[in-house]
């Protein structure tokens, strides 16, 4: 099976030489003119490249532009992709600033955009790594048009800001304000107009939200508080700029304007040709479809991620061409990075530390063979990137996956095709909506769009996990925004109170917290995680529950041994569910204190012996017991065992150990 080149139609714009696609100038005549804008294009189309568009619009003004990442890894990604780009531009660098000159042709003059322009820009990278001096010098730095500002960033960026100038406690005090109806507080004004215009850094200006369908659940709801909050700023400080949001997939959101960039048009190729060739996962049962050279039958192990990881190990010799794997759970890494034996392995996921042969890099373009997860399916941008080997478990994470391969050189004319091609190998469990779809394609070439179609035939879509609909998260929602609203009114005086009346955000009932200005700022950041585990032999720390679902648990030292994968995940076992909250907040070990006989499952070394209660890690976190009583899901156990699979989450099982748990009863969602 083979997909075809794809290609893009091109605008009248051009920058620097450079030739703006036709979405590219659509969003560029459309800033300023809607307020939520929606990109939908193609992995590899130049979205990017909507960064300098929203600079365009800001030459002569000096408004920052802030583009929001998932996660910090495409942070520097982006960075590495802009830097470039600047440079193909004839820009020169210096640290963060770039130097150079705007040369703007074919743009409508209505828009207001100079023909050229001498520019500054300084691009900023924040992210928990950046030091403190940087956020010091950007609470300082005032927008003005001699000095263009570009910050890439997560959505936490607020909280970080205050967190790493040391305001979170007076953040704190705000949040019990809203929380409990108080309207004193005891801290100078000047206090809270500094507090204001920290968190509201960068919302005069505009904003692109990268991957907006990547955020689920409780960051979800963060996410939509924070434009909410943007859009607020906008409408009361009378400065309406537009943000975009890039999204794969339709969202609930509601936009004022849809972009769509549309493939098969033009002549700008974003993507070679590229051999596509299935590999369908018998794991126990027995083959309905023949192999053939597009579709390759196998029982090479239980699962699409154990087959890969198993046709990779019994590769003789390292490919010729730079080679991207990209599997789901740290556990198949590990074990893919213990055993391969190639050499120069880039690793790129979520712990901070390399693996076997694999070294950890945050972008690893260098390398000859790339191994990751979603850090390095979203958004990581490898050059000539054109040997893959990827698995998934919807449609929507393959079409990004595959989206990572096969993208056309930028150093190459991209009006012309590249002398080679790509090979993408796809691992998908062998059922029959799967061999019927491949069945009825075998041996043709395909567009980019009908192969698109042959994803959503095989695969399901991506599921929704409504976390953002418990009422925790309804609750948090309200008391995020009225304390935005509260800094703003005190900031602004008593001509600001019709304002906070008219968008104040009842809070109708209460969130249980310890009077800890420290507990009431990590529940309501953006991410309200940061549980981390130790690494037993070494001083550093990870995301407690990634090592909880991947690694053994060493009771003793209360660490996790990296040298021994677990492949089943672990779960907690008690007696019976009865006495316990549901659906409200509480903490770790008042819910432990009220658990019959609680006890850690992990499947390799069965019952922890050191109770729950006592893993250090736990102790001061806070949790919400989910059972289907507080949310609406088709099948509970199945939703719960998948939420588990990527949340700081834990479910639970009623009874005993006679057989490994499947059907939890509950889920334990941890803050």
């Amino acid at each position: 099976m083979v997909v075809k080149e794809v290609y893009l139609e091109e605008g009248k714009v051009t920058v620097n030489g450079i030739r703006l696609r036709k979405f590219q100038e659509e969003l560029l005549y459309s800033l300023d003119k809607y307020r939520r804008i929606l990109l939908r294009a193609p992995t590899g189309s130049g979205k990017t490249f909507t960064l300098i568009v929203s600079l365009l619009k800001n030459l002569g003004r000096g408004m920052p532009v802030t583009g929001l990442y998932p996660s910090k890894s495409l942070v520097y990604d982006q960075y590495e992709s802009l830097k470039n780009t600047l440079i193909r531009m004839g820009f020169s660098n210096n640290g963060d600033y770039f130097m150079g000159k705007i040369k703007v042709e074919g743009v409508d003059q209505s828009e207001g955009i100079p023909e050229e322009e001498e520019v500054k820009l300084r691009v900023v990278k924040l992210t928990s790594d950046t030091k403190r001096e940087v956020f010091e010098s950007l609470e300082h730095f005032i927008p003005n048009p001699k000095e263009l500002l570009l910050v890439l960033t997560v959505p936490e960026y607020p909280y970080m800001f205050l967190s790493t100038l040391g305001k979170s406690p007076h953040s704190s005090q705000l949040i019990e304000m809203a929380m409990k109806g108080i309207r004193s507080v005891n801290m100078s004004k000047a206090t809270l107009v500094n507090l204001f215009n920290d968190f509201s850094r960068f919302f005069n200006g505009y904003f692109f939200v990268d991957e907006f369908h990547l955020y689920n659940g409780i960051e979800r709801s963060s996410l939509n508080v924070l434009v909410d909050m943007v859009e607020f700023y906008w409408k009361y400080l009378g400065t309406p700029h537009s943000i975009v949001f890039s999204s794969a997939t339709p969202t609930s959101m509601t936009f004022d304007k849809v972009i769509t960039a549309q493939s098969g048009q033009g002549n700008s190729v974003i993507r070679k040709r590229t051999k596509v060739v299935f590999h369908l996962v018998l794991g126990e049962r027995q083959a309905t479809t023949q192999s053939n050279s597009n579709i390759d039958v196998s029982n090479r192990g239980s699962n699409p991620q154990e087959a890969l990881v198993n046709y990779i190990i019994s590769m003789a010799e390292p490919p010729t061409k730079k080679t991207g794997i990209i599997l789901d759970r740290v556990y198949y890494i590990a074990e893919l990075c213990d055993k391969i034996t190639w050499n120069d392995v880039a690793l790129i996921w979520g712990l901070d530390v390399s693996y076997g042969r694999c070294v950890k890099r945050d972008v690893g373009r260098e390398s000859k063979v790339i191994v990751g997860n979603n850090a390095l399916s979203f958004g990581v941008d490898i050059p000539d990137l054109d040997l893959g080997y990827i698995t998934s478990n919807d449609a929507e994470t393959l079409i990004q996956r595959f989206g990572r391969f096969g993208r056309m050189n930028k150093n190459i004319s991209s009006n012309s095709p590249s002398e080679s091609t790509a090979e993408v190998h796809i691992f998908v469990e062998a059922n029959k909506r799967a061999a019927d779809s491949l069945n009825k394609v075998n041996g043709k070439e395909l567009t980019y769009e009908e192969f698109i179609q042959l994803i959503n035939n095989i695969y399901q879509g991506r599921v929704y996990d409504k976390l953002d609909q418990l009422e925790f998260s309804r609750l948090r929602e309200k008391i995020i925004f009225d304390t935005f609203l509260l800094a703003y009114y005190i900031a602004n005086g008593d001509m600001a109170l019709p304002v906070m009346r008219e968008n104040w955000r009842d809070v109708d009932a209460t969130i249980n917290v310890r009077p800890s200005s420290e507990d009431y700022f990590k529940i309501f950041a953006f991410r309200p995680e940061g549980i981390e585990g130790k690494i037993c032999g070494d001083s550093g720390t990870e995301n407690f529950f990634t090592l909880l679902r991947n690694f053994r648990y060493n009771s003793e030292g209360d660490c996790f041994q990296l040298k021994d994968p677990l492949k089943e995940y672990p779960y907690l076992l008690v007696d019976k569910l009865k006495g316990i909250e549901e659906c409200k907040i509480t903490t770790f070990l008042d819910f432990m204190d009220k658990a019959y006989h609680p006890n850690l499952v992990l499947s390799r070394n069965g019952i922890i012996k050191t109770k729950p209660k006592n893993i250090d890690s736990l102790k001061n976190t806070y949790l919400i017991p989910i059972t289907p009583k507080c949310i609406q899901w088709d099948n509970f156990s199945n939703m719960a065992n998948l939420v588990s699979s990527y949340a700081s989450a834990l479910v639970v099982c009623e009874g005993d150990l006679k057989e490994y748990c499947r059907y939890p009863k509950a889920l334990l969602l941890f803050l």
